[in-house]
Parts: structure tokens; C-alpha cells; sequence
């Protein structure tokens, strides 16, 4: 089942509104997100974030923010004792929800909520807080409440396991231009202080950088590269 969270009203989402929608930072691909049937729209994923995944040894309750059509879903499932996956795109978590036949679904539970307002769910209520691919989209005032939020939800003890892409550029096919997505925030450098200025006191911070470039010629016509970081936040301290 798919929860529409009633405390945090969805708008649903069209190719037609997705412009104005972007505006109050909403970015979905709907529209493209069947194109590849059994994989992720967005590719394999960071080798660094699966390498870490796979290394890992944490169980418990996840919660995995912005999750889309399930990129990192066969390396958080073997972990979780339960999943919480949210959205803000409805069409997006029913293709989640069937990437998840080959485990036990019973383990996943699926909301729609738009991260950049007050998460509903309760305290405390996570051993692992999950967010990749996202972060990086929002202005500074937003990623701020998003932080804040993953901390109030985290357990002492949690992880929240997130990353943040900078001097991002879309290139072109045959070309060497690049463009910026309107209404989406470009950073030229990891802003620090923005990002763990929050959780210093009280949470144990450990940081892996790299460069990417993903060929998504096939989904979205453009090749995305530049750098990211990996951040890997224990929770020492409430």
C-alpha cells in the first residue's frame, strides 16, 4: 500500500505543471520513469555509496528520503528489519514498490510526503535515515530544514547516510555545452558548514569525495558529471 501522509498535503504532479512545480521544489520524472522496466531510470548508482551499503553491518528501521523508483533499494533491503521509502511522486513508488517482489514487501512501507516540509513521523523513530541524489536540488534554507528533520526523526545511535553533488553539469549530445536546470540550486563547492554545522556536537562525521559522470543519454538525453560527497553522520548525542 502506498500512504498519502494527510498532515503533509501531495499536489500531484504533470509534465504540464512540472515547470511551476519546480518553483516549489518539486522534481519528478514521472513520465520517464518506466522507461527502463526492471532498472533505475538514474543508473546503477554511486559506486561509493554500494560499496559502503554492502559493507555495512546495520539493521534496524530505515527511512529512505526522496527513494524515487528504487536506485539503492537491492542494497538497503538485505539490512533493513523494515523500510520506510517516501516520495513526493506517486508514480515513482508504485514502480519502488515492484522492484521490491524479489524480497519480502511486507518489510516496506511506502508514503508520499514532500521533504521540504515537516516530516510526519514522530520522534526518534529511525535507526537509519537514508537521502541520496537530493540534497543538492534545494537552496540552502531548504536543505537546512532537511537536515533538521533527519535529525529530529534519528535514534541516538542512527546513521544518516546522505550525499550532495556540486559543480554539477549537464553536457549535451555532441556538444560541450551544459546547462543548468531552471529553478534548481548549483553549487560550485561542498558547503560545508551548511551541511554539518547542525550535527557537529552531536553526531560523529565522516566524509568521501569523488567525481562522477553518468551517461543518461538513454532517460534523459544529457550526460550529468561533476563531484560529490558521501556523508556518513553517527548519531553520538541527542
Amino acid at each position: 500500500m502506498i500512504y498519502m501522509s494527510s498532515k503533509n498535503k501531495t499536489r500531484s504532479v504533470s509534465r504540464f505543471n512540472q515547470f511551476r512545480q519546480e518553483n516549489q521544489y518539486i522534481f519528478v520524472e514521472t513520465e520517464d520513469i518506466y522507461k527502463l522496466k526492471d532498472e533505475s531510470i538514474w543508473g546503477k548508482g554511486d559506486v561509493h555509496t554500494i560499496n559502503y551499503l554492502k559493507g555495512m553491518d546495520r539493521s534496524g528501521t530505515w527511512l529512505d528520503l526522496a527513494a524515487g523508483d528504487g536506485r539503492y533499494l537491492p542494497y538497503i533491503l538485505p539490512h533493513a528489519d523494515s523500510l520506510m521509502a517516501s516520495d513526493i511522486d506517486v508514480v515513482a513508488l508504485r514502480k519502488f514498490r515492484r522492484m521490491c517482489l524479489q524480497w519480502n514487501r511486507d518489510r516496506v512501507d511506502l508514503i508520499v510526503f514532500d521533504i521540504t516540509r515537516p516530516f510526519p513521523v514522530i520522534n526518534n523513530s529511525f535507526d537509519v535515515v537514508f537521502c541520496t541524489g537530493t540534497l543538492h536540488y534545494f537552496p540552502p534554507s531548504v536543505v537546512e530544514k532537511i537536515v533538521s528533520e533527519m535529525d529530529r526523526v534519528l535514534r541516538i545511535g542512527g546513521l544518516i547516510i546522505f550525499d550532495f553533488a556540486y559543480k554539477v553539469e549537464r553536457v549535451l549530445p555532441n556538444s560541450d555545452r551544459h546547462f543548468i536546470k531552471p529553478q534548481i540550486a548549483h553549487y560550485d563547492n561542498l558547503p560545508e558548514p551548511l551541511l554539518f554545522g547542525r550535527l557537529r556536537n552531536h553526531f560523529e562525521i565522516e566524509k568521501t569525495t569523488s567525481f562522477f559522470c553518468d551517461d543518461l543519454m538513454q532517460t534523459h538525453g544529457y550526460i550529468i558529471k561533476g563531484e560529490f560527497a558521501l556523508i556518513v553522520a553517527h548519531k553520538i548525542q541527542s
